[in-house]
């Protein structure tokens, strides 16, 4: 798993023995450093640096088994089942098997997202 930047400076400043400002994104992560899996069970991210056309703006959830993303300049869903399908070739936000994993990662998507406004 791959940590952006703001996600990795609280750690930082852990490791450094600076206190974590009350406003910073992210978490201290110095608890999980000799795990093997982070402590938690699905997180938030967004990627809103240009936006289109160049690279569309998304943000989303990924949890152990699901992928949930939302491309916010255009409304548009995807969802993939990373256990089946790692390398994300079959969008399932609109298969009709899916829509109870598709509202629970929409539910999810809004908390997460507003614990870090």
């Amino acid at each position: 798993m791959r940590l952006s930047t703001q996600t990795k400076r609280p750690t930082l400043l852990s490791l450094a023995g600076t206190p974590i400002p009350s406003t910073m994104q992210g978490i201290d992560l110095t608890s999980s450093l000799n795990e093997k899996r982070p402590n938690r069970t699905d997180f938030f991210y967004e990627h809103t640096f240009m936006g289109s056309p160049q690279i569309p703006k998304v943000e989303g959830v990924v949890s152990p088994q699901l992928k949930y993303m939302l491309f916010t300049e255009y409304g548009y869903e995807e969802l993939y089942d990373t256990r089946h399908d790692p390398h994300e070739t079959t969008n399932l936000a609109k298969d009709t098997r899916y829509v109870k994993q598709l509202e629970q990662m929409r539910k999810r998507y809004k908390a997460l997202k507003q614990a870090v406004l």
